[in-house]
């Protein structure tokens, strides 16, 4: 058993490639001691309980006594230690979530809390990972992004978005459902819902938060939980188009989710389709006189919950990243994913 939970949980203490070793390692040497009193206690505690071996051999008793005594008392104020002092996940998760409790019970009404919910949900999977972000950051304008957190040399901000089914499909499952129990919504076209996602992506990409000429080592995401989109059923593919277009949607996903008009946030193009051409003006309308979004922001997060239940107030976070290539290069994507992928893990797009 001890060895089962070594390999499961503590493999960081054997394998020093594993992830959590980066977290424990300034404290690698107070962990040894704290283990090896800790197992000291744990091994001999049982024979306390022991009534046979007090009976029989009361001074082996007392002598295991005295160890588990000695045991205990090392392992504990060490550990207490450790957490203060290394700053480590519990009290994290306190700063944190004292943080957005302001936030939570502020919140506008039922949509707003759940924003909220998803903040919380996101910033225990950073400190799950490792990282310790800063809440309500800012970069120099009137407003706060939810999260800035480092990468290497590079500073990340992030802002989040829970987008909830649209209104009208809302109602009319509830109404078939208040009727029947059942309900049943067709959809012939869902490029509503994508041309829906990319307002929101250039919404939340306001320049109040976002600095339109950001620092050179300034990575600017915007991350949109899509779950609920198109009754659950939106994939890595809608995403794709969304953000970066039809030769990339089709490269990474079956050829089916192409779509000849939609023109996407960050895709450039020199020639343009009627269509097209229509489908970028109503883009251009929602930006205005301002910078476009694809000036200075780097990527998209698009969030996938489990489980996708509304109701749901703890979950998983998984994601798919879509980077503006005109400002990300391979080589900078290669070193960023890993570590964005250690909060929340890559969804693969299915063929």
């Amino acid at each position: 058993m001890a060895l089962f939970v070594l390999y499961h949980n503590e493999r960081f203490i054997i394998d020093h490639t594993d992830p959590s070793w980066t977290y424990y390692f300034p404290v690698r040497w107070l962990l040894f001691p704290h283990g090896l009193a800790g197992t000291v206690a744990l091994f001999l505690g049982a024979s306390q309980f022991s009534t046979r071996l007090r009976q029989r051999h009361a001074r082996l008793h007392r002598i295991l006594g005295r160890c588990y005594v000695t045991g205990v008392v090392i392992a504990a104020p060490m550990g207490i230690y450790i957490t203060i002092r290394h700053n480590a996940l519990p009290t994290r998760i306190a700063v944190i979530t004292t943080a957005l409790l302001e936030p939570i019970r502020t919140a506008r009404d039922q949509a707003d809390l759940r924003g909220r919910l998803l903040e919380l949900n996101l910033a225990y999977q950073f400190e799950r990972a490792g990282f310790h972000p800063e809440v309500c950051a800012k970069q120099g304008g009137t407003g706060d992004m939810d999260f800035r957190f480092a990468v290497s040399v590079d500073e990340v901000f992030l802002e989040t978005k829970l987008l909830r089914q649209d209104e009208a499909t809302t109602t009319q499952i509830n109404s078939q459902l208040a009727a029947s129990n059942n309900f049943g919504v067709a959809r012939s076209d869902d490029t509503e819902d994508i041309a829906r996602l990319q307002r929101n992506l250039i919404q939340k990409a306001n320049p109040r938060k976002f600095d339109a000429v950001p620092k050179a080592n300034w990575i600017n995401l915007v991350g949109i939980d899509v779950s609920e989109l198109q009754l659950g059923m939106v994939d890595v593919g809608d995403c794709l188009l969304a953000a970066d277009g039809n030769p990339v949607a089709t490269a990474h996903c079956h050829d089916s989710v192409r779509r000849p008009n939609v023109v996407e946030v960050f895709e450039r193009l020199s020639s343009m389709t009627p269509g097209q051409t229509k489908w970028a003006s109503e883009l251009d309308a929602l930006v205005g006189s301002a910078v476009h979004p694809r000036e200075y922001i780097h990527g998209a997060v698009f969030l996938f919950r489990e489980p996708e239940d509304t109701a749901a107030l703890v979950y998983k976070l998984t994601a798919a990243i879509v980077w503006n290539s005109a400002l990300v290069t391979h080589a900078i994507a290669r070193d960023l994913a890993p570590a964005l992928h250690q909060i929340v893990p890559h969804l693969m797009p299915r063929k």
